[in-house]
């Protein structure tokens, strides 16, 4: 349950915890109802297929949202929420804006486009900030 997720984690984070030290936790990426390959077939089979659906951003969010408050209440840890760029619209994305797919099958990323996304769209600005701190402490 809930609670005894939020112990467990929060008893971990008190154990690895260090003033030089921040902890994150990344949301996941959505899971798909369907392989990848689900979504590209379609076309060829139009007769005897039918496209399998996208997960909604709303979707995500209800099925989110205990995590949500769980993580939210651990002390000394940084939630990193990931819903915005996986799911900018109504449907969650399945491809990049250069049409390369970011999932390998149903909940797995692709190793290229999906890693790429994962980091430029969700991990760069707290990498950014390690950068810039860490630079700042050199300085």
């Amino acid at each position: 349950g809930a609670d005894e997720y939020r112990k467990r984690a929060q008893a971990f984070v008190d154990e690895i915890s260090a003033p030089d030290r921040k902890i994150y936790i990344v949301e996941d990426n959505p899971i798909l109802p369907a392989h990848i390959k689900d979504y590209m077939i379609h076309p060829l089979n139009i007769f005897t297929t039918k496209k399998p659906l996208l997960p909604t951003r709303k979707s995500m969010l209800e099925k989110s949202q205990n995590f949500y408050e769980t993580v939210n209440n651990i002390n000394g840890l940084t939630f990193i929420r990931s819903l915005d760029a996986w799911c900018p619209i109504d449907e969650c994305l399945i491809a990049d804006d250069n049409g390369s797919l970011l999932y390998y099958d149903d909940n797995h990323l692709s190793v290229n486009a999906g890693g790429r996304f994962l980091v430029e769209k969700v991990l760069k600005p707290y990498l950014d900030e390690q950068i810039l701190q860490t630079k700042e402490i050199i300085n």
